[in-house]
């Protein structure tokens, strides 16, 4: 027993580290290899616990991002199969989309875009374009698409990120404030034209009456 129950002891509460279950410390005061295994256990554990309630905060922060920042997401592969999206951008997508490849889902082309950087791997940084295409609910919209490259990105598990943003209300109000330029300045020139108009007139108009 004497050597036997630490070990059982240990053994114990490794299955339930491997559970994920919260462990108890060995309460065992030695000063042989024994001794010195239980307190090396009793700090691992302590340190795996710790770290494992970081590690539930991060991904807890992790999603409200992901799914709170408004924009579609989604992990692609060298050989442009999506791994994972985000709610947002399935919602966005038509349900026969979300399993063809990343130009068909999400560009609607039939081959790969000629300037991602999955086909060419000469370009540098993110690369942004706007496209077209309709939603889920068949309304067109606008988005503006991105790529970055992930360089610590597990193989096969998707080594870039696709960010999607709908832009549809922001080029709208452009739209609409690019209109009400053009009516601004047609109309200041409609009241310049009258004016330089108006002056002639009214000298003829008083020789007339004279």
């Amino acid at each position: 027993l004497y050597f036997t129950r630490p070990i059982i002891q240990i053994d114990r509460e490794m299955n339930r580290l491997k559970q994920g279950r919260n462990t108890r410390t060995i309460d065992i005061d030695r000063k042989d290899e024994l001794g010195k295994l239980v307190i090396t256990f009793n700090s691992m554990s302590k340190e795996l616990l710790e770290k494992s309630k970081l590690l539930e905060q991060e991904k807890e922060r992790l999603d409200v991002v992901v799914n709170g920042i408004g924009s579609g997401l989604a992990l692609v592969t060298k050989d442009y199969s999506i791994t994972w999206m985000n709610p947002i951008l399935k919602n966005w997508l038509q349900e026969d989309r979300l399993t063809l490849p990343c130009y068909a889902s999400i560009g609607g082309e039939d081959s790969p875009c000629q300037d991602c950087p999955i086909t060419n791997s000469n370009l540098t940084g993110n690369v942004e374009e706007l496209m077209k295409f309709k939603d889920y609910h068949g309304v067109e919209r606008i988005f503006r698409h991105r790529v970055f490259e992930l360089n610590h990105a597990i193989e096969e598990q998707g080594e870039f990120l696709v960010v999607l943003e709908d832009i549809t209300e922001q080029k709208q109000m452009e739209e609409r404030i690019v209109q009400t330029d053009k009516l601004s300045a047609l109309g200041i020139m409609a009241s310049s034209f009258a004016h330089e108009v108006n002056n002639p007139l009214t000298t003829i108009n008083v020789y007339a009456e004279d």
